[in-house]
């Protein structure tokens, strides 16, 4: 007896593998604690999934965890279009939504409509025919794209039947219940190589229930931005529930009210920037969330991520505050254990997956701009950063192509001097008169040197730099004139340069009535050609920042000059 009662207990358990199996094992496992089905044991303890119940129950409860799946998730559907089909209660044509598996090939479309031949049916092809003739609407479909040679029809079924039809006739047409791993789980590049080489051996087939967990590993619980998407992944499955658990991922686009309208508006990511970094960080361009890069996007969704973690303690006013902040700690501590996948979807076309594993580094510098503050201007570096990549994006004119932010992104993330980014987007914004860099880029360069370890090499010529480049960029703007500033890009060495500054002494004798150059300037011009003389490496890094402050402090002038 006892020996039954065992056979009739199917246990399964389900260990981490890749990225999509690692969040598929915690979102069906969050989906069953959330619905009431007929399984004895769900478990996620020691890194793996653990699922029992009895084996005369595995076919219901495996269809309607499928089924469900399928509805919330789209993978069968009425398109807008409309074709016809033959109604059997009404032995006529009748016309209704097209049906569709977005995500399927030509096959898969085909397998999943109903037909029957015209003889079971009781007609012959000449009857159907004068039924087809005689349908008002029968321009929408000709009659062999609904009768076929071979003599059948395609029959109107209700939605439920087209998922069943998919169940059976596209998911597990196998009689082993087994599934090849393709298009209907997922298809991009990986590598060098397809998604299937991180299996085994290629063209291994898999057990329904892994596919299952695939489904639910790659269509739900992640992030999207347009065409955009990044999953988090964790080798420690119950780090990841939780850590997924607290960032509460969505699957439906975010809606907003139009200020202006009124009206209730979608847009195309499930991330909610517009109320996480607005209402939490004063971070007001209501276009952030829209990148045109992954590296943008990637960015951008560590600014929210760490906007979410930071203030995690005001979503739980309720709790202890050492609960609180215990909350925050741990997901802190978490973050150094999870790492970030993004792909790129054009078409049906899919980039390479990248992982980012700098996160948790990522995230404390962020910590460290937020915490920065401008008592003056009420204001935080980590504002400053938004506004920074705001002009980034604004720096090119409409008709070129805009690399600045793609740059200054992939830059940022990995940690990698973003001197040359401040460079090129300046002489855009002078050349396309589009707004400046700011004040605060001086302390934002200054935090980011000292993160990246380069401040005792850049700092001290960061600052000297900073004080010539303001000198230069505000006589520029006292005499109307924007000659040094491009001047300073064709400088390519360090003689050039030393020329560059006698050049300038020549241009301030000129103009001597409207020179306003300090000691401090002067001091630091004695002290940087000094500096110059002994390391005349270093005539490109103070080049650089002094073109990016002259030009960032002659549009600051320039502007309160028009003002007065």
């Amino acid at each position: 007896m006892e020996n039954k009662l065992k056979e009739e207990i199917i246990e399964k358990i389900f260990y981490p593998k890749d990225i999509f199996f690692n969040n598929g094992i915690v979102n069906l496992y969050e989906y069953l604690t959330q619905k009431n089905i007929e399984i004895l044991q769900e478990d996620l303890a020691n890194n793996s999934l653990k699922l029992k119940f009895n084996k005369s129950d595995e076919i219901k409860i495996f269809n309607s965890i499928i089924s469900e799946f399928i509805i919330n998730n789209r993978l069968v559907i009425f398109t807008k279009n409309d074709r016809l089909y033959w109604d059997k209660n009404r032995n006529d044509f009748v016309k209704d939504k097209r049906v569709d598996i977005p995500s399927g090939v030509r096959n898969e479309k085909k397998n999943i409509l109903f037909r029957e031949k015209l003889n079971k049916l009781g007609f012959t092809k000449e009857e159907i025919r004068l039924k087809y003739d005689n349908y008002p609407d029968k321009k929408i479909n000709s009659f062999s794209q609904i009768v076929s040679k071979a003599g059948d029809v395609i029959i109107h079924k209700e939605h439920n039947d087209y998922i069943s039809q998919y169940i059976n006739e596209v998911l597990w047409k196998d009689q082993n219940n087994e599934i090849s791993l393709d298009s209907k789980i997922h298809t991009f590049e990986w590598g060098p190589g397809p998604f299937a080489d991180m299996l085994p051996n290629k063209g291994e087939k898999l057990d329904k229930w892994d596919a299952l967990i695939y489904w639910f590993g790659t269509r739900i619980k992640r992030f999207y931005n347009s065409n955009f998407y990044l999953y988090i992944n964790s080798k420690d499955l119950e780090d990841l529930f939780n850590f997924k658990k607290e960032l509460k991922i969505d699957d439906e686009k975010i809606k907003y009210k139009d200020d202006k309208t009124e009206e209730i508006k979608a847009i195309p990511t499930n991330i909610d920037f517009r109320n996480q970094l607005y209402k939490n960080d004063g971070i007001k361009n209501p276009y952030f969330y829209i990148s045109n890069s992954e590296a943008e996007f990637e960015l951008k969704f560590f600014m929210y991520l760490f906007s979410l973690i930071y203030h995690i303690e005001d979503s739980y006013e309720k709790e202890l505050e050492e609960r609180r902040k215990n909350r925050k700690e741990k997901l802190y501590e978490t973050l150094k254990y999870i790492t970030f996948f993004t792909y790129t979807q054009e078409g049906d076309m899919k980039s390479s997956l990248n992982e980012y594993s700098k996160a948790y580094k990522l995230v404390k510098f962020l910590k460290i701009l937020k915490e920065y503050r401008i008592e003056k201007d009420n204001k935080n570096i980590f504002t400053y950063l938004s506004e920074l990549i705001t002009t980034l994006n604004l720096s090119k004119s409409n008709k070129e192509l805009n690399l600045n932010i793609k740059s200054f992104a992939n830059n940022l993330l990995n940690f990698k001097n973003l001197r040359k980014n401040y460079l090129e987007a300046s002489f855009d914004v002078l050349k396309n008169d589009k707004g400046r860099l700011g004040r605060e880029l001086y302390i934002f360069e200054n935090l980011y040197l000292k993160e990246i370890k380069k401040e005792d090499l850049e700092m001290d010529l960061h600052r000297k730099s900073k004080i010539i480049g303001e000198g230069i960029g505000n006589f520029e703007a006292q005499i109307d004139d924007k000659n040094l500033l491009f001047t300073l890009r064709n400088i390519k060495n360090h003689k050039q340069l030393i020329s560059y500054f006698k050049n300038f002494k020549f241009e301030v004798l000129k103009n001597q009535e409207k020179a306003k150059l300090n000691s401090e300037f002067l001091d630091s011009l004695r002290s940087i050609l000094e500096e110059l003389e002994q390391k005349t490496e270093n005539w490109e890094l103070a080049r650089d920042y002094i073109a990016i402050y002259a030009i960032d402090k002659y549009k600051s002038s320039s502007y309160a000059m028009k003002k007065i």
